[in-house]
Parts: C-alpha cells; sequence; structure tokens
C-alpha cells in the first residue's frame, strides 16, 4: 500500500530516488561508535538482485571553529566595512570591499573601494582602488580572479549610472587606472550586477536594468562578456524574457566553457519572487531559454556554482505556513539540462 504507480510515488520501477523520508536524500551523524538505519520504499514482494551504495560525508566534529581570518581593516579607528566579495584561485583569496571612509581620514558618505589579498600564506597590505570624490555612490563592487588576472568591477552612480573597473596583471600587488567601460551605455537606473573571470581570462558580466528604448517598467538581466580586459564588449544579450515582470540579483558562474547565470524574478500574477535559471554552453554566444526552479514560495538571495558537469542553483525561500526563511536548492548533472525535483 506505500507503492504508488501514479501521482507522488517513489521513483517509476526499477528506479526508485526517494527514501522513506519522502527525500531523494538522507545522512547520518555519528558522534561514536553506532548505527543508523535509512531505507528506500521498494514495490511489494520485490526481490534485489544488483545494488550500489555510494558513500559521501565528513568526520564529526568537535563543535569549534577554527579562528576567523579577518581581511577588512580598521583604516581610521572607526571605519566600516560592507558588501564584500571574494575570489579564490588555488589557495590565493582576493577581496574587495567598501570602506565609509579612505586609509587616513573618514569623511561622511564619501565610500571608497578597498582590495587586500591573501597570498603565499600571508595577507598582504590593503590598496586603495577608488578614492570616491562627492555625491558619488559605488555600488554592486565585485572581484574575480585567474592565474593571470584580477579583476574588480563595479556600478558607480553619479546621478546616472555606469559601469566602472580596473584590473591587475600582478597578482593584484599593481592596478591599471580605473576606467569607464563601454556596457549597458543605453539603460538607466543599474540595479545590481555580477562578474566572473573564466580560465581563458575573458571577463562574464550580468546584470540587472531598465532599457532606455523601453516603456517597459520591469528589470531584466542582461550579459554581456569581454575577451581584452574590458576594452570591448560584445552585443549584450537579455536572458529574461521580454515580457516578464522585474528580474533583479542575477549571479553568474562558468565551467569548461559554459556560462550559468541565476536570478530572482518577479511572479506578478501570483506575487512572489522565483529563481530563473539559464545556461550558456557556446561560452556566452548564446543562452538557453530561462527555466522557474523554485516552487510557489518567494524567494530571495539567489546563487549559483558549477564544476564540470555539475550546477548548484540554491536560495532562501519563504515558508508561507511557518514564516521561517529555508535555504533550498536543486542540482543538476548534465549542464544544467535538467535539474532534480
Amino acid at each position: 500500500f506505500n507503492w504508488k504507480y501514479d501521482g507522488k510515488g517513489y521513483g517509476a520501477l526499477g528506479g526508485q530516488k526517494r527514501f522513506v523520508s519522502d527525500s531523494i536524500s538522507s545522512s547520518a551523524t555519528f558522534s561514536e561508535a553506532g548505527e543508523t538505519e535509512i531505507s528506500l520504499y521498494l514495490p511489494t514482494n520485490a526481490s534485489i538482485t544488483e545494488a550500489q551504495i555510494d558513500l559521501t560525508g565528513l568526520p564529526y566534529g568537535s563543535g569549534e571553529l577554527d579562528e576567523y581570518l579577518l581581511a577588512s581593516v580598521n583604516t581610521n579607528e572607526g571605519s566600516r566595512s560592507y558588501e564584500a566579495s571574494l575570489s579564490m584561485f588555488g589557495d590565493d583569496y582576493y577581496t574587495l570591499w567598501m570602506d565609509d571612509g579612505d586609509l587616513d581620514t573618514m569623511v561622511r558618505l564619501d565610500d571608497n573601494l578597498i582590495f587586500r589579498s591573501y597570498t603565499s600564506d600571508n595577507w598582504n597590505d590593503e590598496i586603495l582602488i577608488k578614492d570616491t570624490i562627492d555625491n558619488e555612490q559605488l555600488l554592486s563592487p565585485t572581484v574575480s580572479a585567474t592565474e593571470n588576472i584580477v579583476v574588480a568591477l563595479w556600478i558607480k552612480d553619479v546621478g546616472s549610472e555606469s559601469f566602472e573597473m580596473t584590473y591587475s596583471s600582478d597578482n593584484g600587488q599593481n592596478w591599471e587606472a580605473n576606467t569607464d567601460i563601454n556596457l549597458a551605455t543605453d539603460h538607466y537606473i543599474l540595479y545590481d550586477m555580477d562578474m566572473i573571470v573564466d580560465s581563458s581570462d575573458d571577463i562574464h558580466v550580468v546584470w540587472s536594468s531598465l532599457e532606455t528604448s523601453s516603456t517597459e517598467e520591469d528589470y531584466q538581466i542582461f550579459y554581456s562578456k569581454s575577451t581584452d580586459n574590458g576594452n570591448t564588449w560584445t552585443s549584450e544579450i537579455m536572458l529574461s524574457e521580454s515580457d516578464s515582470s522585474s528580474s533583479i540579483s542575477p549571479k553568474i558562474d562558468h565551467d569548461d566553457g559554459k556560462i550559468h547565470v541565476a536570478w530572482e524574478e518577479f511572479d506578478d500574477v501570483n506575487g512572489y519572487y522565483q529563481t530563473q535559471y539559464s545556461m550558456s554552453n557556446n561560452n556566452g554566444d548564446s543562452f538557453s531559454s530561462s527555466d522557474k526552479l523554485s516552487s510557489s514560495n518567494s524567494v530571495l538571495d539567489v546563487t549559483v556554482t558549477a564544476s564540470g558537469d555539475d550546477v548548484l542553483v540554491g536560495w532562501a525561500e519563504s515558508d508561507s505556513s511557518s514564516s521561517q526563511i529555508n535555504v533550498k536548492s536543486r542540482s543538476s548533472s548534465n549542464s544544467g539540462s535538467s535539474f532534480n525535483l
């Protein structure tokens, strides 16, 4: 009576994928020697003729955490650090954050952009990347690094928004002059963005904005890339559907010539944000139609990561029945062509 062939079952006959808990995964925790039972539902009177078990796990911890590594610095005995971005290449770390002062003095509403790297097992001195001027605001600072280049990109707001960037070819020790880049020049209200540099040192950018030529008042998700350190950019591609409601907070990752993008998109019929995903298998030349991955609850803080053919999209989702926020994810083992339930 626990077996169903229609509706909510436990997988096709011979392809059961759900545990007794109705989950597609199960875990056990052992603080000491012991045993636990993890069960799959099978059809009545079934005989198992072949089986395979794959186990992965982590050693049971003591509950104590390592000492944190403080990347930001107190630049003037009272500064506040926020909007941090982190990139890792091998054992090296590269951080970028906003600071509400500069390295010597604090000026109210004069927030600046600071970079710091962790290489050869040491934190290097901080570098002032951007010293803002009056009435200038920086948004969405992002850093990404490869073996050959470290790129810092951000949105600059001086009454109208534009993209500004710089890069380092010597592991973050010295930086090129900050440059306005020719991207989204026919857009306005650049809401937010994300950026990644791939193994060929191509720079991939996704952002949310309004098009000047459009009569719609909904934000859309756009993509472009540069193969020459930001000097020129490809024609932008709109990833969200042109007739969709506002889409914001895009996140991007890459692996082996494949680009993966996830974002939050508002469903104006049902009144909630949903997780949307799109991918490119030709290094950003074209993208698939977007797919909804979340359920009927509103989402926030969407993210995506990829390794080979494995893609993981995660988000925070409100639980309408309990008013709690849960962290959820869906994974793909075929480069985003399909996702598990």
